[in-house]
């Protein structure tokens, strides 16, 4: 009576192991990089909403849009303070959604601030002051400001390896 397995026997039990063993693996890459890209696109519909979030509560304050729009960038009259008078202004740097405080003045007079299209006794434009500069959001590819009445409309284009597409509408009540 024969005991064990033959060399043969062996062999083919190795190789048949060794196949399950990658069809396996395979099936497991092929699933970690499908919650990978599912994880890259909620992160960026979440990220893509937190900046909507904050851009609306800001325009819904807005006293007056200066920016023509539709337009890639928007700048409006901040109207969540009245002195001194100053502007928020969206635009993107690269990928990058920057977020711009800003004020005008007349050179004669720097420390006062004055509206974006005064003009001094001469005639001349105000001058632009940028307070503050910093990047809200990353990985925009795109970003549209519409108009509609009070009605502003912001489409945006976001994402890494994986684009989404989301818009959001925004109703200003000072407009």
């Amino acid at each position: 009576m024969k005991q064990g397995f033959s060399l043969l026997e062996s062999v083919v039990i190795i190789a048949l192991s060794v196949l399950l063993l990658m069809l396996l693996s395979s099936v497991m890459i092929i699933s970690l990089k499908a919650l990978g890209r599912g994880d890259q696109k909620a992160e960026a519909t979440q990220n893509g909403f937190i900046v909507f979030d904050a851009i609306s509560r800001e325009l819904r304050q807005a006293k007056k849009i200066e920016t023509t729009l539709p337009a890639s960038e928007i700048e409006f009259e901040d109207g969540h303070s009245t002195s001194p008078i100053s502007y928020i202004y969206y635009h993107l740097n690269g990928t990058d959604l920057v977020r711009e405080s800003r004020r005008y003045y007349f050179s004669d007079d720097p420390s006062t601030y004055v509206h974006k299209k005064d003009l001094d006794s001469f005639g001349n434009a105000s001058l632009l002051q940028t307070v503050a500069t910093s990047t809200k959001a990353e990985y925009f590819k795109a970003v549209t400001f519409t108009q509609t009445g009070h009605d502003i409309t912001i489409d945006a284009t976001i994402g890494q390896n994986q684009t989404i597409q989301l818009q959001t509408k925004v109703s200003g009540r000072n407009l």
